[in-house]
C-alpha cells in the first residue's frame, strides 16, 4: 500500500504526489498508460516493462512509460512504482 499519496487531477493524467510527483496515469480506452517519474538509470526493471522516454515529448513526469495492457502485469508495475514511491533524490 502507498500511504501518502494524493491525486492530482490534470487536464490528460492524474498525477499521484508526495513529496514530488510520483507516477502518473492516463486511463484510455484499451489501456492504461504509467509514467514513472525516475530517471533513466535510476528504475530496476528486470521484466522489462517500461520504455524509455527521455528523449521524446511526452505526458507525465519522468523517463520510464508502462502501458498496461493485461491485469497479469498489476504486481510487477506496482513493484517499479514502489521504486519510485521510496526514492530519495
Amino acid at each position: 500500500m502507498l500511504k501518502g499519496l494524493q491525486a492530482k487531477y490534470n487536464k490528460h493524467y492524474i498525477s499521484f504526489v508526495r513529496d514530488r510527483n510520483v507516477v502518473d496515469v492516463k486511463i484510455q480506452q484499451k489501456s492504461i498508460k504509467i509514467w514513472i517519474n525516475l530517471n533513466i538509470g535510476e528504475l530496476n526493471d528486470p521484466k522489462g516493462l517500461s520504455k524509455d522516454v527521455s528523449k521524446i515529448g511526452h505526458l507525465g513526469n519522468g523517463d520510464y512509460e508502462i502501458t498496461i495492457t493485461s491485469l497479469n502485469q498489476i504486481d510487477d508495475i506496482m513493484d517499479l512504482i514502489h521504486q519510485s514511491y521510496d526514492f530519495k533524490p
